[in-house]
């Protein structure tokens, strides 16, 4: 293996480091930051989120820095001469591996599993973004509300939209709240628009995929309670 495939590996390897890290931080405080204040737990599930990619990012960062460096200054290129073995990731004199069959086949499974996790998540995202677009079509805004009305008699209200946020709120809910209750409900939605959670929250389920399965599901219901 050499060339582009080395780095890949690389970086994959890396980035799975960090899905194990993420799962041991959540696994030793997750009992802790339920105790939490909501938005110090928000920020935190946001942050773990991203986690394997900082950690893969730094360490593809670390173990290729000699490299990058040489290749603007070739003075302090220090593996001019030697063999195949490697401390870093050199862009100059890359390695030759030649993965086992049982690495190769992991390899590969591993590949699948990530992109089969991948499509599914952009299939959700796109379904959801479909939805709200059709909502948001057929609402009828009343800026007296700071909302728009949705024509149906389920008692729903939920902050949408990625780009342009704003406040979706059923009329079946509108009719069972009193006007101190309407503000409340409102004001928490605003909140959500102002915070521009949508976003936060599309972005952090594309980046659980890059999580083991169950501190995926962890961060999401962290951050939809």
């Amino acid at each position: 293996m050499s060339g582009l495939p080395l780095f890949v590996l690389a970086g994959l390897v890396f980035v799975l480091f960090g899905a194990l890290v993420s799962a041991a931080v959540v696994r030793a405080f997750a009992a802790d930051i339920r105790r939490w204040a909501p938005r110090d737990r928000h920020r935190v599930s946001t942050l773990v989120a991203a986690l394997p990619l900082i950690i893969g990012a730094t360490l593809m960062l670390a173990s290729s820095l000699p490299a990058v460096i040489s290749l603007f200054v070739p003075s302090l290129d220090h593996c001019t001469q030697h063999d195949d073995v490697h401390a870093h990731l050199c862009f100059v004199h890359v390695p030759h591996v030649h993965p086992s069959a049982f690495v190769a086949g992991a390899l590969v499974i591993l590949c699948a599993y990530g992109l089969f996790r991948a499509a599914r998540a952009i299939v959700r995202i796109a379904h959801g973004l479909r939805l709200v677009r059709a909502l948001a079509a057929s609402a009828e805004p009343r800026h007296d509300l700071g909302a728009s009305v949705i024509e149906t008699a389920r008692p729903v209200c939920f902050a949408a939209g990625v780009l342009h946020p704003r406040v979706l709120i059923s009329r079946g809910l509108l009719d069972v709240l009193d006007d101190g209750e309407r503000r409340i409900v409102l004001a928490h939605e605003q909140a959500h628009v102002a915070r521009r959670d949508a976003m936060v929250l599309g972005i952090v389920r594309a980046l659980t995929v890059f999580h083991l399965p169950s501190v995926g599901r962890w961060i999401l219901d962290e951050l939809t309670i």
